[in-house]
């Protein structure tokens, strides 16, 4: 994936809006202010039930 922050190989073009991480656990510092900022939605893991990562899905796909 890239979203313009870095280079991975995956294509380009993705914005960060659109960007969801679920149950990622293992954040760099970059990643948590990105989180933080509201410029990347983070779903964390054990949420337990599918409507958060619905609703993060959709408000991404909006975006």
């Amino acid at each position: 994936m890239r979203a313009g922050l870095w280079e991975s190989g995956l294509g380009a073009g993705l914005a960060l809006s659109n960007v969801v991480l679920v149950g990622q656990r293992d954040l760099d510092a970059a990643e948590v202010r990105l989180i933080e900022s509201g410029a990347v939605t983070h779903v964390p893991t054990g949420c337990g039930q599918p409507s958060p990562v619905l609703a993060a899905l959709r408000r991404s796909i909006q975006a």
